[in-house]
């Protein structure tokens, strides 16, 4: 809801590029949103979380963004869970980068059923691999 909220912002210091967490929003939250009668900022959610979350995607973006545009060529996210950069970064089929999301079973099938849903596409070159860190390591 904050990647989501801070998307639908004016303010530069809070506005990220995260068009695919409105997308994911219930419609209803979305509207509430929009229509800024829920506000983020300190009201409903303790002081300082908001500005924590985006500071802290547009951060971990700028790395994601910088590692594709100095020739990475694979990128692996641990605990993925909805995160959406192989899809804002690398969804060009003429990129080479592999994006390698772990998580487990449940929670990718959920994203990839959401996304679906709300006509969001897969890139190819994002691979789901399915763990569980309670019962298995990454080798």
């Amino acid at each position: 809801m904050c990647r989501g909220s801070s998307y639908l912002e004016k303010d530069i210091y809070y506005k990220s590029n995260d068009y695919i967490a409105v997308k994911l929003l219930p419609r209803f939250i979305k509207l509430l949103l929009n229509l800024k009668i829920l506000n983020l900022k300190g009201r409903i959610s303790p002081t300082g979380i908001y500005p924590y979350v985006i500071a802290r995607t547009k951060y971990i973006d700028a790395v994601f963004e910088d590692s594709v545009k100095n020739g990475f060529e694979q990128v692996l996210i641990m605990g993925a869970g909805f995160d959406s950069r192989a899809i804002r970064y690398i969804s060009s089929k003429e990129s080479k980068v592999k994006v390698y999301e772990t998580d487990t079973n449940y929670t990718q099938n959920a994203k990839i059923k959401q996304l679906r849903k709300r006509g969001v596409g897969i890139p190819e070159n994002n691979i789901y691999i399915s763990i569980d860190f309670n019962k298995e390591d990454l080798t």
